[in-house]
């Protein structure tokens, strides 16, 4: 798992929320109001809804500020670091909540084990690698899934609460419930008390940003620009039978442990209409404990399978190569055994070296942008399409932004110029009701005829990679 998780995080690239929050830790410190003006932030400029979380992670840019390293080489080798230590957190995790370890005993359980994180934790794989902060949620129920007493109880909840301080309850209540019901009752009733005591602690903001978070899901039915974690199961019906499907077929045939009902399996049943809702859930929540509830039951009825189809294959490689023409070599009954280590270590070099030069092709694709940038002056407002944001805030961490990082967050002022350049593609009536006198085009939008009339472009480099098609824009809009 280690081995998989180093290769996975140093070969992917987060494109998204990892890139604001690692950036922004690398420059000065500002509140999430500062960054994001014009928006429900700009409402709770003292409230840091991720505080442990970018905490941290300025204390980690704090320590690697004693390297004689770029800034941008440093921010790449944070996302990296942090890809590769949660990824590696959740799969040892998973697998071994989900008893796999000890039904691995041979090379065809190998197999087969590998083939059900395949099946059941590709997506869940695929958002881990998004370095956001809900990541900590799936972290923490495979975490307290076993509990371990009050004391655990009451720390796992609390640290939770420490790095995702605004919907931490999301995950420990459900877990609190569920080991009251069926698991560790004194790890659940300290749960309880521990989200008890950190919502009381709580900042007046932190209800007005639940409040406006509640409210905003009008906002984003109002926008055609959809974010898919956000989207209803229906829409995702592949990803839902990823989990219907097991759960119909595989049930059968898993062992009567594994089918009693437990911590895992009440968490499916509290998380499930969150999941119909959002498929979000779906993929962090239910994927994940299904994972947990079926691997270790199926592994020992897929290794036989395994174990068969290699003998198979075995065999008839082995007639193949007794009809090779070997010509009068006096062994030639014998098989030839080769040593395969210096060819392994040779094929793991050469992907390492792969890596290294993709992470040097996407370095260089930030440094490119950072110089395109150049052209705005320190601390300027920008209005720019959704997912630009994140490599904006990435090598420019100084800019504040229109919008922020919640679709469904504008400000009252500002509600019907902001739906309407999100709709319509017109940049130039939210400009000028915000004053923002750069306007930066990522090809995500097709601008309205009308709306380029405020626009005039600005000569900068050209880019190249994943920024190829976006442009740098001077409005001539006024407030």
């Amino acid at each position: 798992m280690l081995v998989v998780a180093a290769f996975i995080s140093l070969s992917s690239a987060p494109v998204d929320d990892a890139l604001r929050h690692v950036g922004l830790a690398f420059a000065e410190h500002r509140s999430w109001g500062e960054v994001y003006p014009h928006s429900v932030f700009s409402q709770y400029p003292g409230y840091d809804p991720w505080w442990g979380f970018d905490l941290t992670l300025r204390r980690i840019a704090e320590l690697a500020g004693i390297l004689p390293l770029p800034r941008l080489t440093m921010q790449f080798l944070a996302v990296k670091t942090l890809s590769f230590a949660l990824l590696a957190a959740f799969l040892l995790l998973a697998v071994r909540r989900a008893g796999v370890p000890r039904e691995v005993r041979s090379p065809a359980g190998l197999v087969a084990a590998a083939a059900l994180v395949g099946l059941f934790l590709a997506a869940p794989i695929a958002r881990v690698l998004t370095v956001r902060p809900f990541i900590l949620g799936t972290l923490y129920l495979l975490l307290a899934l076993p509990g371990g007493g009050a004391v655990r109880g009451a720390l796992s909840a609390g640290a939770l609460a420490f790095f995702y301080p605004y919907l931490f309850w999301i995950y420990t209540l459900p877990v609190a419930a569920a080991h009251l019901v069926r698991g560790d009752r004194s790890y659940g009733a300290a749960a309880v008390a521990a989200t008890v005591a950190a919502v009381a602690v709580q900042p007046a903001d932190f209800w007005g940003l639940l409040r406006d978070l509640a409210r905003s899901e009008a906002v984003r039915a109002l926008i055609d620009v959809k974010i898919t974690e956000f989207s209803p199961a229906t829409q995702e019906p592949l990803l839902a039978l990823l989990v219907i499907l097991p759960l119909v077929c595989a049930m059968p045939f898993l062992p009567a442990a594994s089918r009693r009902i437990g911590v895992p399996h009440l968490l499916m049943l509290f998380f499930a209409p969150a999941a119909v809702k959002y498929v979000r859930y779906l993929i962090d929540v239910e994927l994940t404990m299904l994972f947990v509830v079926c691997a270790g039951g199926l592994l020992p009825r897929w290794i036989p399978v395994v174990e068969r189809i290699g003998a198979f294959w075995e065999h008839a490689a082995h007639n193949a190569l007794a009809r090779l023409p070997v010509g009068r070599n006096p062994d030639r009954g014998r098989v030839k055994v080769t040593n395969l280590r210096p060819w392994i270590g040779l094929g793991a070099t050469a992907l390492a070296v792969i890596v290294g030069l993709v992470g040097l092709e996407r370095q260089g694709e930030y440094r490119d942008l950072e110089h395109a940038l150049e052209t705005i002056p320190p601390g300027s407002l920008v209005l720019t399409e959704f997912n630009p944001q994140y490599a904006l805030l990435y090598v420019r961490p100084d800019l504040r932004l229109v919008p922020s990082c919640e679709i469904g967050f504008p400000a009252e002022a500002i509600r019907k110029p902001y739906i309407h350049f999100l709709n319509e593609g017109d940049p130039c009536a939210l400009a000028a009701a915000v004053g923002a006198d750069r306007f930066v085009s990522a090809g995500g939008l097709s601008l309205a005829l009308e709306g380029t009339r405020c626009l005039e472009r600005v000569d900068s480099p050209r880019l190249k990679g994943r920024f190829r098609s976006l442009a740098l824009w001077k409005t001539t809009a006024s407030p």
